[in-house]
């Protein structure tokens, strides 16, 4: 199993940042409760504006059962009602970490 990460790039309507920002942490911890496979994950903010959120999992089956399930975990619906397009979902090997 080679570890892997879900890279997201997506939009939040400005109204709402401030809401996106605060519902995450638990949206986080919710995801890692239910997929022990969840490493690390982080949030980055584009200069445009664009969110791109970057999740290491331990291996590309345990990222694609939890990007399956977590539309359907309460925090996360949540926190994705704040996003107002999502343009670009992958899932990637990770190759080096250092």
């Amino acid at each position: 199993m080679a570890e892997t990460v879900e890279l997201v790039r997506f939009t939040v309507d400005p109204d709402r940042r401030d809401e996106f920002l605060r519902l995450r942490p638990a949206a986080i911890n919710a995801l890692r409760n239910a997929h022990s496979g969840l490493i690390e994950a982080w949030l980055v903010e584009q200069d445009d504006g664009t969110f791109i959120d970057l999740v290491h999992w331990r291996s590309r089956e345990e990222a694609v059962a939890a990007a399956a399930a977590f539309p359907q975990i309460q925090a996360a619906q949540e926190w994705l009602s704040t996003i107002a397009e999502v343009n670009e979902m992958v899932h990637a090997t990770l190759v080096d970490a250092r």
